[in-house]
């Protein structure tokens, strides 16, 4: 049964941790990412939590940024979270700011293999690593919106361009003047951003080119009031970024026209209508804009594609229930090496270190809770049946792993103290118990270490290993399904290493990195891992593993052998004796024991 035996902690920011948020600013950044940041942290703050904006920008705090919420030495605080909204870290730059806390990075573009949690906002292009969380809805978005995108006989009489913060290329003065020859019933409004002047190219030139062409000037595009102004124009001209999706999510048409490549092949992937890059994309402007419902059509599928037409959700409220568990060191060997990711599903970051150990990061670990029903409808969900309904079936197993462990111990049971870690209701203390063992058993959940005391008439402590064990030394322990809830296996094994006698058994399954499933699909594998499984083993390592932490590795049996696991025999049932003996010979079972002898010394 999947349960985790750790004790459980309180979230992190709940409990009062801090939050730095770490933007984006400075020449060339222009001023999306720091938007949206302060935003965040504003948001954080309003909800009770602690939270900081670092930097403010080369040049001091910049427009529509509340300096109260700037940090100027994030070495000051210790941080429960640290947010990286900085378009593209380099992978000293991460490593950095792991030294201050867990990392989250958003939209991050070049080092997410090295973020603890990755989160996109933005959709990216494919062939990039997947994001744990992928929703613009998560954006902060207008709450001003139209109740629909206009229909196919609506004309743009109200257009917005906007560039950006800085729009260094001074592209919003290209568009507005581009459009100049557009009805004259048609009104345009061109962006002068807060970045102009000494960072940007917005100067009092382009100024008087926009209005003498008949161009209004809207200065500013930093802050809520920006993007709550969207609604209120028929048609938004911009490139990728932030402004384009704030506009299909308040329900108006949007036109890109990008800087480079780079943007016009995220235009592309997200189905945002666009007139291309340079000369030839303003050149195409005019035209586009005159074919609008074609234009809205597109417009109104993006916004359906990405979700925009639910409604927004919030960064900050997934932030404040999250109380990161993340692992600097490998949970097996201690190494701090480089640990590629694997895998990022939500909440849970999958890494593989060089030992062949598997672990998981977590954003927000399940709390450990034991209900009534956890070993009845929980169980029968996943089993078929209740765990005492299959209490004789577990005994049977039971029965086997003592005659492995007997034939490791080569000597007479009779007296042997022997403790199971995670015994449920006892069905392997009730089979040990019948070998003339010496039997102690532990769980935490305290229904079930009730029922195994009162009915098999043997002590059985409840609580979390190792805190809550009984007195050792003990000359076998066994954790039957039971490791992989440890978030360090490696202190675990030191724990068993100190309960046991010299030459004392350790008996143990757990799921392989080398099964059937494993092989298959390696992202479905890890999807299906239950979320309280901290670690996966591969059994190949085992050896290595336990001789680090002072046991000596006697036994290992691939179990957990399901030829209907593979695609050919589940289609053709009659080949099931053939899919377990391929299973038995290239050891492809699921699961595996392993029985260790506890030497003089641990080397962990």
């Amino acid at each position: 049964m999947n349960r985790p035996l750790m004790s459980p902690e309180p979230a992190l920011l709940s409990a009062g941790g801090a939050v730095l948020v770490a933007a984006s600013a400075g020449r060339g950044r222009g001023g999306g990412h720091l938007n949206r940041s302060a935003v965040l942290v504003r948001a954080l703050r309003d909800a009770g939590a602690e939270a900081w904006l670092y930097p403010a920008g080369p040049e001091g705090p910049l427009p529509g940024i509340d300096p109260g919420l700037v940090i100027s030495a994030p070495g000051d605080k210790d941080w429960a979270l640290v947010v990286l909204d900085c378009f593209r870290c380099s992978p000293e730059e991460v490593e950095a700011w792991k030294a201050y806390g867990p990392v989250l990075g958003l939209d991050e573009g070049r080092s997410r293999d090295g973020c603890d949690f990755l989160v996109d906002l933005l959709p990216g292009l494919p062939g990039r690593e997947r994001p744990n969380m992928a929703s613009s809805l998560l954006l902060p978005l207008p709450d001003k919106r139209r109740p629909a995108f206009p229909g196919p006989e609506s004309g743009y009489r109200n257009i917005l361009i906007s560039f950006g913060a800085e729009d260094p290329g001074t592209a919003a003065v290209k568009a507005a003047l581009a459009l100049r020859g557009s009805p004259g019933d048609v009104s345009l409004t061109a962006v002068v951003g807060p970045l102009g002047g000494p960072l940007g190219r917005n100067n009092p030139e382009d100024r008087e080119l926009l209005e003498q062409a008949g161009v209004a000037v809207k200065e500013g595009v930093l802050g809520p009031s920006f993007r709550e102004s969207l609604a209120d124009y028929d048609l938004v001209i911009t490139h990728f970024g932030v402004t384009a999706f704030e506009a299909l999510y308040a329900r108006v048409p949007v036109l890109l026209l990008n800087p480079g490549s780079y943007h016009e092949r995220l235009a592309g992937r997200a189905g945002i209508p666009s007139a291309g890059t340079g000369k030839r994309g303003l050149g195409r402007l005019a035209p586009m804009v005159r074919e609008n419902a074609k234009l809205t059509g597109q417009s109104r599928a993006a916004a359906a594609r990405w979700g925009l037409d639910g409604e927004q959700g919030s960064l900050a409220a997934l932030l404040l229930g999250a109380r990161p568990r993340v692992h600097r060191t490998c949970p097996f060997c201690a190494s701090s090496g480089p640990r590629p990711v694997i895998g990022r599903f939500p909440g849970r970051t999958y890494r593989r270190c060089s030992c062949g150990g598997i672990y998981l990061d977590r954003l927000d670990p399940p709390p450990v809770e034991y209900g009534g029903d956890y070993f009845f409808s929980a169980y029968q969900k996943q089993y078929g049946r209740t765990y005492l309904e299959d209490f004789p079936a577990l005994r049977r197993l039971g029965e086997k792993r003592l005659d492995r462990i007997a034939s490791v111990l080569g000597k007479n049971s009779s007296a042997l103290r022997l403790l199971d870690i995670g015994c449920a209701y006892g069905p392997f203390l009730a089979a040990a118990k019948e070998r003339g063992f010496d039997v102690q058993g532990m769980d935490p959940a305290r229904d079930a270490a009730a029922y195994a005391s009162e009915r098999l008439n043997v002590p059985v402590w409840c609580g979390f290993f190792p805190e809550a064990a009984p007195p050792g030394p003990f000359d076998v322990i066994t954790l039957w399904y039971v490791v992989e809830h440890f978030e360090e296996p490696g202190r675990a094994l030191k724990a068993v290493h100190k309960f046991l006698n010299t030459g004392g058994i350790l008996a143990l399954s757990t799921p392989s990195s080398r099964g059937i499933s494993r092989r298959k699909s390696l992202r479905s594998f890890l999807d299906k891992s239950p979320e309280d499984h901290w670690t996966i083993w591969n059994p190949r390592r085992c050896a290595g593993l336990l001789r680090r932490y002072g046991f000596r590795l006697e036994k290992l049996v691939i179990t957990g052998h399901h030829p209907e696991r593979f695609p050919l025999i589940r289609r053709l049932k009659r080949l099931y004796p053939l899919g377990m003996i391929l299973s038995r010979l290239f050891g492809l079972g699921d699961t595996f024991e392993v029985y260790g002898v506890k030497t003089e010394d641990s080397h962990g």
